[in-house]
């Protein structure tokens, strides 16, 4: 029998975590899949961001689980879902870390779609400044409050704070 390699994110791979304030809709077929304002957006080494939504969020009785598996060391085994609504495009578009190692345990309760594989992912956001309002609309770049994971997987106080505007046209 072989142990699975555990790995902790560090500089030389590193994992931050933190809160997405706009609000994440995944949709397939004109259908929503998912609609939540507490979503976390994930961005690992040099992958693009990922949006772990919580499953509370999500119409869970529109996916399907799958047998396929896979395995990070740093984050543990990924049970995958598809969502028959989308046909063969979206079989395994969903992801779920059930129990993720302590490293990354603020997405346990979550999970994350593949953004080719669904109708649309996108986040949104409405801020109102003092004589006229903006509107930020973003894809997977989107987050707010950047947040490091510890080895503990607790959120760090954010090192950076962020937020792009664009004026409502």
């Amino acid at each position: 029998m072989t142990t699975k390699p555990i790995k902790v994110p560090g500089p030389e791979h590193p994992i931050t975590v933190e809160p997405n304030a706009s609000r994440v809709v995944v949709s397939i077929g004109g259908r929503v899949i998912a609609d939540s304002r507490e979503a976390l957006t994930l961005r690992e080494a040099n992958y693009p961001p990922v949006q772990y939504i919580p499953r509370k969020d999500v119409d869970m009785s529109l996916l399907q689980r799958t047998e396929h598996a896979t395995y990070c060391p740093y984050k543990g085994d990924c049970a995958y879902y598809s969502i028959p609504l989308g046909g063969e495009r979206s079989v395994n578009a969903v992801w779920t870390y059930e129990a993720p190692y302590p490293s990354i345990a603020v997405i346990k309760g979550h999970v994350a779609f593949y953004p080719d594989r669904v109708g649309s992912l996108g986040t949104q956001t409405t801020r109102n400044l003092a004589d006229h309002g903006t509107t930020s609309l973003r894809g997977q770049r989107a987050g707010i409050d950047r947040h490091s994971v510890s080895p503990a997987g607790r959120l760090e106080p954010p090192p950076l704070l962020w937020l792009v505007l664009a004026q409502r046209p």
